[in-house]
């Protein structure tokens, strides 16, 4: 079973260090209520400019105690029917669930924004945290990605 994080925060996540290219690391702190600065305090791991896939489990590693840790899943998603495998996902989350979505362009560029099903017309919003605070409906962009990871919660 899965589920969303239980975002309290509202906002943006300004980065205290001057970075503009740290997404990853603004939706981490977002889904776990803290600022960046918090979320370098307590993970230990400095901001980079970028992030992989391994650079956000490492930080949900760090910034979390072992039993929480492990309870974040990392699940990606493969063109051609990437809209629809996301859509099916989603509808499984709670309202008000929130889940972290890095996505890769066709041009090999990525981002990472947090998605959230509570709209009240039942569609999926997200906000890009580290640039926003307007929700926008999802997807992002158009939708028009090669492939895109989902960061959630599993629940026995």
């Amino acid at each position: 079973m899965c589920g969303g994080f239980d975002v309290t925060r509202s906002g943006w996540v300004n980065s205290w260090s001057g970075h503009t290219t740290n997404c990853y690391y603004c939706c981490v702190a977002y889904l776990l209520n803290m600022t960046t600065e918090a979320l370098f305090r307590r993970s230990q791991i400095m901001q980079e400019d970028s992030g992989t896939l391994r650079d956000v489990n490492l930080l949900f590693a760090e910034a979390l105690s072992p039993r929480d840790a492990a309870k974040v899943v990392s699940h990606t998603f493969f063109a051609p029917d990437l809209e629809g495998q996301i859509g099916v996902f989603m509808r499984s989350l709670t309202f008000g669930d929130a889940v972290g979505f890095g996505y890769t362009r066709p041009d090999g560029t990525g981002h990472m924004v947090v998605v959230s099903r509570h709209d009240l017309n039942g569609h999926n919003i997200y906000f890009d945290v580290q640039n926003s605070t307007m929700p926008e409906l999802f997807p992002p962009e158009g939708g028009d990605f090669v492939q895109a990871t989902l960061f959630y919660k599993s629940h026995p």
